[in-house]
């Protein structure tokens, strides 16, 4: 084991909060129906209390912070939110959909020295994208925006959604990536929105479109196969290593589970973080506990998320049926055979 690698094992058995998403807004310039957020803009920290939550998590021991939104850049003192976050020594993350990443602000990007800076990339072409966005013109700017981040030597990547709507222009998506200079990632998993509503659902892909996708992963992998975590190990950093603050402070285990632990307006953080009774039920979970999930063959395949299964079932030790699917069709997908669909929980479930 490396020397980062033994203290960041060492921080989490602590339970220290190394990694935090700080939401610094809902707003949105796009209309993506598969977004889990309801795009509001009531009740945002203020700029002193943005800056007041960005120290104590600097004093409670987080080392990477990523700044999220909805857009972040709608928020006029975003810049001045991000520049005291430097002054502190995080490690940064920048999550932006690109429309407002002109010259100036990927200078200012550039001169933050983020860890990356990721934007979601939803097609290869205008059609594609904009199906996605809603918004006339958005592929371009985004486009534009990977491409002025990675021409000032900033580590980008680009993102994507595996939905309906483009899961088989994948290839290309990942094509056009890395001709702009930036990495490749994309997420098969769609989850309902923040209150549970499930418009997003329906831009799930079809077993088809999941096979597709799988099939080209596998020969981008090479052959490699994931490893199963052992069943004493957590399923997730969650609530352990990291933790999410929405834009009115509240205080979550992770972005999808959206249980507030507290308010950060009415406890400090470190308080709410050592005992938020939402964040001591989530460490007490084990990847043993997982009821169907534990002993499930497809398991090293499968991207279950407890904030998804406890939506699905009401239970975070739950399985997850959507994950479920994604892991049969990305396991039949790199053993070259068609999937069958019958992992332990879909049994059981069934």
């Amino acid at each position: 084991m490396t020397g980062w690698a033994s203290l960041q094992e060492s921080l989490l058995a602590r339970n220290v909060p190394l990694h935090a998403l700080y939401e610094v807004t809902e707003r949105c310039n796009y209309a993506c129906p598969h977004c889990y957020l309801p795009h509001r803009g009531d009740g945002e920290l203020t700029t002193d209390e943005a800056k007041r939550l960005v120290d104590d998590l600097a004093a409670a021991g987080t080392m990477f912070l990523t700044l999220s939104g909805g857009e972040p850049f709608l928020r006029r003192d975003f810049p001045e939110i991000a520049l005291h976050a430097r002054e502190r020594e995080f490690a940064l993350r920048i999550f932006t959909n690109g429309w407002f990443v002109d010259d100036a602000r990927a200078d200012f990007l550039a001169a933050l020295c983020p860890m990356a800076v990721e934007i979601s990339l939803y097609g290869p072409d205008p059609e594609t994208f904009e199906a996605v966005t809603q918004v006339p013109g958005s592929f371009e700017r985004t486009r534009d925006a990977i491409a002025r981040l990675a021409s000032r030597g900033v580590r980008t990547l680009a993102k994507t959604p595996a939905l309906s709507t483009n899961a088989r222009r994948i290839p290309e998506i990942a094509a056009l990536a890395r001709d702009l200079g930036a990495e490749f990632r994309f997420d098969a998993l769609v989850a309902p929105m923040d209150g549970g509503e499930t418009p997003p659902l329906a831009l799930r892909p079809s077993d088809d479109d999941l096979a597709h996708v799988f099939r080209w992963e596998a020969r981008e992998a090479g052959g490699h196969v994931p490893e199963a975590k052992p069943l004493d190990a957590a399923p997730c950093n969650a609530g352990r290593g990291a933790v999410a603050i929405s834009p009115r402070g509240d205080v979550f285990p992770c972005v999808a589970i959206k249980v507030p632990a507290g308010n950060v307006r009415e406890r400090a953080f470190g308080e709410i973080w050592r005992h938020g009774p939402i964040l001591e039920r989530v460490r007490s979970i084990t990847v043993g506990s997982l009821r169907e999930c534990a002993t499930c063959e497809d398991r090293p395949w499968c991207p279950r998320c407890a904030g998804v299964a406890m939506w699905e079932h009401g239970s975070l030790e739950a399985p997850s049926l959507e994950a479920c699917r994604i892991a049969a069709e990305r396991r039949a997908a790199h053993e070259g055979r068609a999937a069958r669909h019958r992992s332990n929980a879909l049994r059981i479930v069934e």
